[in-house]
């Protein structure tokens, strides 16, 4: 099996080492709602806004990469289960701050359930779902991975994620523009 290492703790196949690296985002995205929870209200909302811009849309389009790409392949290992449970998770938790008013404190609560959500995922992804992944596929079929998400990346198409997850994920500009529309209106 080859082996690309830039962490010795963290060793992946060269097919799994683009997923890996979209989990840095997630992990940026984390740490700062974990700032945020620090913060002021004010700090908090406008934090949580700048998170809805910035990482929301790249989370969601991530987590359907991950499905259309790995769904096909964890099925038949068992782990599918758990995969569309921390899925499912996420979405909803994205779709609480899609809805969100711009001017809507989203509270402490919300942002640290968000936080440990997205670490959790991530960290179930790298310590067991990636490892069991090296250990049950070739070498090919590890590599077909990789080329699956760089395939999906550039046909920029709707994929099998959770329905309704992804609608609600597609109409988040349009929420936004919405909700910055009615604050100008009202100022």
């Amino acid at each position: 099996m080859e082996i690309i290492m830039n962490n010795p703790k963290l060793k992946r196949h060269r097919g799994l080492i683009p997923f890996s690296r979209e989990h840095g985002l997630i992990l940026v995205c984390a740490q700062r709602m974990r700032k945020a929870i620090r913060g002021t209200k004010q700090m908090r909302t406008k934090l949580v806004n700048e998170i809805k811009t910035d990482c929301l849309v790249q989370l969601s389009t991530s987590l359907q990469n991950e499905q259309f790409c790995f769904l096909p392949v964890i099925a038949r290992t068992g782990l599918a289960h758990r995969f569309n449970y921390l899925h499912g998770k996420l979405c909803d938790l994205i779709d609480a701050f899609i809805r969100l008013d711009p001017e809507e404190d989203p509270g402490i609560g919300r942002v640290s359930m968000t936080s440990n959500a997205l670490e959790d995922y991530v960290r179930w992804e790298q310590n067991y779902l990636f490892p069991t992944l090296e250990k049950l596929l070739s070498n090919e079929e590890l590599e077909r991975l990789g080329s699956s998400l760089q395939t999906n990346k550039q046909s920029h198409q709707p994929n099998r994620m959770r329905p309704g997850c992804y609608l609600k994920l597609q109409k988040l500009e349009t929420v936004q523009e919405n909700k910055m529309e009615k604050a100008l209106v009202v100022k």
